[in-house]
């Protein structure tokens, strides 16, 4: 039997849901992490390196409902999902879920550190973490604060204050992912959080509907329609919406990518189902919006 890199046993000991493939062995890599109270801080240094994250892993081992917050400190890498593609620049974060299936290729210089948690810890975490779902978030004074203060923490005295830090730095980190111009939601309902959540992790799957979402938040399609009803919305709708915000944002986010292709990442069964949709919602095609970004 081949022996298992040690680098490999590392990253799979700070990340059980991932599967490691090398580039040039003799390239200088390191795996650093540590538990600070609930929280796992980790250093890497990973270059020339593709992983493959897998859900269904972290859900066995109990860390289904766990996110990372990922800096990029050196490097660049790309992040490949089922419903989104995208580079990721020296000073971005990103924010991911550990339940969520994606290929991460990282590149030459490459170093980055990751902060794993519940956003269960805290009422605002979830939606804010949500909100910030695999998409990269230029830097930011907050963002830069707070990767300097994890950083630290891998390196401070072990006592009863570093939960706390590391808390302190989750919440300035998701606050900072907040866009200037959104409304003040954090008291969103957390039902709406939560179903936008299993919306969005479901988001290339067109038969994605009320009763499944339902299913997923553990409550009849009737009382899901009448809670909703209360709040404004209804499943319908609210699937609707979800996939036609990610839609838009993907537009902005690359206007040289196919229509097709960010329709089909959304639930929509081709670019015109989705052309159509976003007429109704906002009353212009996605090509003006291209033209306007």
């Amino acid at each position: 039997m081949t022996p298992i890199h040690p680098i490999i046993e590392r990253a799979n000991a700070a990340f059980p849901n991932l599967e490691v493939e090398l580039g040039d062995e003799r390239l200088n890599r390191s795996v650093v992490s540590r538990r600070i109270g609930r929280y796992v801080v980790t250093h890497l240094k990973m270059p020339a390196t593709a992983v493959e994250l897998i859900g269904k892993r972290a859900v066995d081992v109990g860390l289904g409902n766990h996110f990372k917050l990922i800096w990029q400190l050196a490097g660049r890498a790309r992040h490949e999902g089922s419903s989104r593609k995208f580079d990721v620049a020296p000073g971005d974060l990103v924010v991911t879920s550990m339940a969520e299936d994606y290929r991460l290729e990282m590149f030459e210089g490459h170093e980055a550190l990751v902060l794993t948690f519940n956003p269960e810890d805290d009422p605002k975490w979830l939606e804010l973490a949500s909100d910030a779902l695999a998409t990269p978030i230029g830097r930011q004074a907050g963002i830069v604060t707070a990767a300097g203060g994890v950083r630290a923490l891998l390196s401070a005295p072990e006592d009863r204050t570093g939960e706390l830090a590391a808390r302190t730095m989750i919440d300035l980190t998701l606050m900072s992912t907040r866009q200037p111009d959104r409304e003040d939601d954090t008291r969103r309902p957390p039902l709406l959080t939560r179903a936008a959540l299993h919306i969005v992790r479901n988001a290339t799957d067109s038969t994605y509907g009320p009763e499944r979402l339902a299913r997923d938040l553990g409550m009849s399609r009737r009382s899901l329609y009448m809670r909703l009803t209360a709040l404004g919305t209804t499943p319908g709708d609210l699937i609707r919406r979800t996939r036609l915000n990610r839609a838009r944002e993907d537009i902005l986010q690359d206007r040289a990518r196919p229509l097709l292709d960010i329709a089909l990442a959304n639930g929509f069964g081709d670019g015109s189902s989705l052309s159509r949709a976003f007429r109704i919602a906002y009353g212009h095609p996605p090509s003006e919006l291209r033209r306007e970004a």
